[in-house]
């Protein structure tokens, strides 16, 4: 028999929740970039880019449940320094002329 990492019949719940950031500066977020909250490394970006239509550099990071709240502030290493960002609502944009959701 295969051991598993963990007990199938006791459920884990979520512990990491895909967030969207808007970062602080111009500084653009990119796949792999370490997030840090306090100083402690604790998610890491999975893409990123600088949006025309908002005009400010925005990313996708996996961070831990308690941290995910729209507001958070966060920080993202890029070439060896910490740039400021905070948890943003997603989706970024939401055309005037499109219909509402729900």
């Amino acid at each position: 028999m295969v051991a598993l990492p963990w007990n199938p019949k006791k459920p884990q719940g979520l512990q990491r929740r895909l967030v969207g950031l808007q970062m602080q500066e111009r500084q653009i977020a990119r796949h792999g970039h370490r997030v840090f909250a306090a100083g402690e490394p604790v998610g890491i970006v999975t893409s990123g880019t600088l949006t025309p239509t908002l005009n400010v550099a925005i990313a996708l990071a996996y961070v831990p449940m308690a941290l995910s709240k729209v507001g958070q502030a966060l920080a993202v290493e890029i070439r060896g320094k910490t740039y400021a960002a905070k948890v943003v609502k997603k989706p970024f944009y939401r055309s005037p002329n499109r219909p509402p959701v729900g």
